[in-house]
This record gives structure tokens, C-alpha cells and sequence, in this order.
């Protein structure tokens, strides 16, 4: 199943680009590389708990200085167990689980500053990014899933073409099932310990890491409406 998503995701992203490229004006493709966690029943609220890698892909279509909007293909891991936690009743859940996360996902960027690769003028911009997605989830026990992926950033250019930057985003999931621990086990209910999940928190990941950027269409015909 996982090999059909990626195949699926990958020919989504061809198509995109051949289609994009045909009417576009300021188009960037990119590779991005980082970490990942997981947030839920086994870790409720501590950043970069069990962090994974994460590597991805995405194309970019630039309409102006401010608005963007990019396809991303994301590759990551995430894995948390009940052993590492400071609780006693997670310890006795001794609960643990290890996936793997396909995620494809379109958003939309803001650039809090104008901002365009090769411009001497507009060399850097934070952003916040915002949007939505799917994903496989290999070893999860409901493995496709919709996502909201949101996000800050910072990005900067380094040459006419090239642009580097860091972001830091949270993928919000409709599920309890990435850890595949959800619902009330009976045997804790007998022992009267604590209940096995919590009903209504669905898991979260976050992805935090670094990108580079290259210009593959240049500009020319840019609309500077809402550069400043």
C-alpha cells in the first residue's frame, strides 16, 4: 500500500510540475531535510521527544513577492515508547510503536517581508505557511489520513537562483491511531490504573529543518501588486 501511495504522490507531483510550467512565471523546486516528532498519548507535550529524520521534495509557484504556493512530498519516521516517560502509569502501559509517515500536501505561503530569489533588494523574509494534506502512515493501524500542515519560517538567497531557509512546522492529524493506542483497555479498567488513551486528543507530528531552494523558470512577467 505504501509503494501505491508514494508511486501515486510522485506522478501527482510530475503532473503538477509539467502543468504548472506551461502558464507560470516564477517557479522553484527544492529539497528539504530535518527532523521529526511525535505528539499524542505516549508524548503529550514535549518538544522534539524521539526525534526521526525527515527528507522531502516540493515545487514552488511564486505569484508575487508575498503569495506562494508549494507542493511538498515529505518521507519520516516517528516513533515514541511509554518506557522513556517520567510517569509511572505509562510505565506500566509499557506502550510503544514505530511507523512510517508518506505525507503530500499543498500550501500556501505569506511572506511577512517581499521577497524573491536573485533580488538584491528583497534578499530575506520570514513566513508563516498554511494548508492541507494527506498521508500513509505505514504500520498505523488506520493508515490514510487527512492532515492541516501549518508553519513558520525563514528564508534568504545565497545566489541569483538559489535560496536557503529553515522551517519549522506542526501537522495536525484527525486520528488517534498514529500510535495506534486509542479507546480504554480492559485489563487497566480492572487494575483501576488509568485509562489507556485520551478519547478526544488526536495526534500531532511536527517536522523542524532546512531547505534549499532553485530557481528553474526566472521572471520577467511577476505581478508587483502586493510587494510592499
Amino acid at each position: 500500500m505504501e509503494k501505491t501511495f508514494l508511486k501515486i504522490s510522485l506522478l501527482i507531483l510530475i503532473t503538477l510540475n509539467i502543468n504548472l510550467a506551461k502558464s507560470q512565471n516564477n517557479s522553484d523546486i527544492g529539497l528539504f531535510a530535518g527532523t521529526s516528532y511525535y505528539l499524542g498519548d505516549i508524548n503529550t507535550s514535549k518538544q522534539f521527544n524521539s526525534p526521526n529524520y525527515d527528507i522531502g521534495i516540493f515545487y514552488k509557484k511564486n505569484y508575487n513577492a508575498r503569495y506562494s504556493a508549494k507542493i511538498i512530498f515529505n518521507y519520516t519516521p516517528i516513533s515514541a515508547s511509554d518506557n522513556t516517560s517520567k510517569y509511572i502509569y505509562q510505565n506500566i502501559r509499557s506502550h510503544n510503536f514505530s511507523i512510517t509517515i508518506y505525507e503530500l500536501n499543498l500550501n500556501g505561503e505569506f511572506n511577512f517581508l517581499p521577497y524573491s530569489l536573485g533580488d538584491d533588494k528583497h534578499p530575506f523574509a520570514p513566513y508563516v505557511a498554511a494548508g492541507i494534506g494527506g498521508i500513509y502512515a505505514q504500520n498505523s493501524s488506520k493508515p490514510i489520513q487527512i492532515i492541516l500542515p501549518m508553519g513558520v519560517g525563514l528564508k534568504f538567497n545565497i545566489g541569483k537562483k538559489t535560496g536557503v531557509g529553515f522551517e519549522w512546522g506542526f501537522r495536525k492529524t484527525f486520528t488517534d491511531y498514529l500510535d495506534n493506542l486509542s479507546g480504554v483497555d480492559d485489563q487497566t479498567i480492572s487494575t483501576g490504573v488509568k485509562q489507556y488513551s485520551y478519547y478526544h486528543d488526536n495526534d500531532w507530528y511536527s517536522i523542524l529543518g532546512a531547505f534549499i531552494t532553485y530557481k528553474i523558470y526566472g521572471s520577467g512577467g511577476e505581478c508587483h501588486a502586493y510587494d510592499y
